[in-house]
């Protein structure tokens, strides 16, 4: 039996903090639970009885500080074939660039408060520009409800045609402001409430008090029940959280907002702005939603996002040398390479010999062989001069279209980095017809420019 890459969820969640963090984690694991192997690690005071079973739970002892956390984790997690995600507002740039020394790490953002190191950083709250996360130059950002992270039964589409309860009102896992109780009070007590509420809320009795033949109230819903009643649902009050995100994804009904805390302020304002959400002000009234907003199909995405990285933690690079000659040669001959190169002819053995014996001994030239699970898989050369590198980067005919070439670009750009000072600018240039290879570029945060160096090109720049 293969040996599945571990991912592990750090997050925490309680009545104090709330739930988010941990539903959202939840639902990234769902996405990709049959490709890697999931552990959470939880602080011990964390409400974990929502971690299903399936998944291994570890904890962090409760006194432990950020930076006896750190020390923690390099002891109890000594592989490197790790991805660890991390989501909560108390993790540091530093904590994060110390997990970054020995793991691969996947960063879900809301507040986006420092510069952040991770290698994928995931923020679905509409609205954002990549600029808007200042991060590492080479961090891979998937931002926008196409990655929305919901567990799967809010991504079912809608089934209910007649609707069951006026409104629904719910206020995440935790409500610690008890914001159900000051909504219900400013509805008219005529219609017909479903109110629902998490394993952390704390103001059972006072909302006890409010219940009646037209308010029903629901404690520890599933996701699959959570969704029925969402699909069941005329209106919905709730906060600008992951719990929106849910109700538009699966539900036809219209939805009012409340922001509830500031790390909302990107989804609130969005939502609205995007005219699938109004702010609610005690009124509820009908309106059409102007666009659709979630297709469906982030798990795919996002799954894919994580193959990525996992290729990253099996793929090495080591310098070209006369050994591999051969296996180049049968490389750059290749129909499609020959196809999409400026010099589209075969190149005899003897000029290929020459060319290449002179680029690995050449003190401007830094050109790697590409291997992963010991396989050599393509190459990557960086020819300087002065302070720019121009990048040339193939893979092997087995190998492409497995998503191989954003870490042969990243790992490339990264170890051209330690070898070689002074580079402050990379560039690569890519024909137009190479959908590709353009689309890998951007991919690595390069900037895509209009040339008239070669014909019919694009010209991808990466400032350092």
């Amino acid at each position: 039996m293969i040996n599945k890459t571990q991912i592990v969820f750090r997050c925490d969640g309680n009545s104090t903090i709330g739930l988010g963090h941990l539903y959202r984690s939840l639902a990234l694991a769902e996405f990709i639970e049959n490709h890697f192997s999931i552990t959470f690690l939880t602080k011990v005071e964390t409400t974990h009885q929502i971690i299903p079973d399936k998944y291994k739970t570890n904890f962090i002892p409760q006194d432990f500080s950020i930076e006896q956390e750190i020390d923690f984790i390099f002891t109890e997690y000594q592989t490197k074939s790790s991805i660890f995600v991390i989501d909560g507002y108390q993790f540091t740039q530093a904590y994060i660039e110390s997990l970054c020394t020995k793991f691969k790490v996947v960063y879900l953002d809301d507040v986006h408060t420092f510069k952040n190191p991770a290698d994928l950083i995931i923020n679905h709250a509409g609205g954002l520009d990549p600029l808007d996360i200042y991060s590492d130059f080479l961090s891979r950002k998937c931002l926008g409800t196409d990655y929305v992270m919901l567990r799967k039964d809010f991504l079912r589409k809608n089934k209910f045609s007649t609707k069951k309860f006026d409104v629904l009102i719910c206020f995440g896992g935790a409500d610690p402001d008890n914001y159900t109780c000051k909504t219900i009070a400013q509805l008219d007590s005529s219609l017909n409430k479903i109110v629902v509420l998490g394993s952390a809320f704390k103001y059972a009795e006072q909302l006890e008090k409010l219940q009646n033949q037209n308010c029903k109230i629901i404690k520890g819903a599933t996701a699959y029940q959570m969704a029925e009643l969402m699909q069941q649902t005329a209106f919905a009050i709730t906060s600008a959280s992951t719990v929106s995100l849910e109700f538009l994804a699966c539900s036809d009904g219209c939805l009012y907002l409340i922001q509830t805390a500031d790390n909302q302020k990107f989804i609130f304002n969005y939502l609205i702005s995007y005219g699938v959400a109004r702010k609610f002000e005690g009124q509820l009234d009908f309106f059409n939603r102007q666009k659709e907003l979630i297709d469906g199909n982030s798990p795919e995405r996002l799954l894919k996002e994580f193959v990525t990285l996992e290729y990253e933690l099996g793929m090495t690079l080591r310098y070209a040398d006369q050994s591999d000659i051969h296996e180049v040669y049968n490389w750059v001959n290749d129909a499609e390479v020959r196809k999409q190169s400026y010099l589209s002819d075969p190149i005899p053995f003897d000029t290929h010999s020459k060319w290449y014996m002179k680029k690995i001994s050449d003190d401007n030239s830094v050109y790697f062989i590409a291997l992963f699970e010991e396989i050599r898989i393509g190459q990557i050369r960086f020819d300087i001069e002065d302070s720019k590198a121009t990048i040339s980067y193939l893979l092997s005919p087995s190998s492409r279209g497995k998503g191989f070439a954003q870490p042969l670009l990243k790992l490339g750009i990264k170890k051209l980095l330690k070898e070689k000072n002074g580079i402050k600018e990379i560039l690569g240039y890519v024909k137009t017809t190479n959908s590709a290879s353009c689309k890998s570029f951007k991919a690595c945060n390069f900037n895509e420019e209009k040339t008239t160096d070669y014909p019919d090109s694009f010209l991808y720049r990466l400032k350092l």
